[in-house]
């Protein structure tokens, strides 16, 4: 394995623990009622270890999921401190939580699509069969 590749790794490892560990905290050890139903949904690590990203989506509207973001902020030095003593690495990363919309935007792109099916009929078998080659 080249030095690249062992970054890589070990990169995915330790988000990977972050990733369980944060979910491990909102469910059983933080309490605030506007995190109740945060689900982490991945972590991104800085190349140096210094800096997580944490991905959170948030069921609810969008004062709900800003609410809970805000929650998280403000629990963010109690995160960074259990971590410390559960990863037990040299560096706690510092955190960052943002909103992870990508599932909004999937879901659109699936209406979207729907929407197409709808608007434009499958061609028919004779159309093609008396289609000129190459059209």
């Amino acid at each position: 394995m080249t030095d690249r590749e062992m970054a890589k790794h070990r990169l995915e490892r330790v988000g990977d623990r972050i990733h369980e560990e944060v979910s491990d905290l909102l469910l059983k050890q933080i309490r605030d009622p506007r995190v109740e139903f945060v689900t982490v949904t991945g972590v991104k690590m800085s190349p140096d270890l210094e800096q997580a990203t944490v991905y959170i989506s948030a069921l609810g509207d969008q004062d709900v999921r800003e609410a809970a973001l805000k929650a998280l902020e403000g629990a963010t030095g109690f995160i960074r401190r259990e971590l410390a003593v559960r990863l037990g690495m040299r560096v706690t990363p510092a955190i960052r939580f943002l909103l992870d919309d990508s599932w909004e935007r999937g879901a659109r792109v699936d209406a979207l699509l729907d929407r197409l099916r709808l608007e434009e009929p499958p061609p028919d078998d004779a159309d093609r069969e008396n289609a000129a080659p190459g059209e």
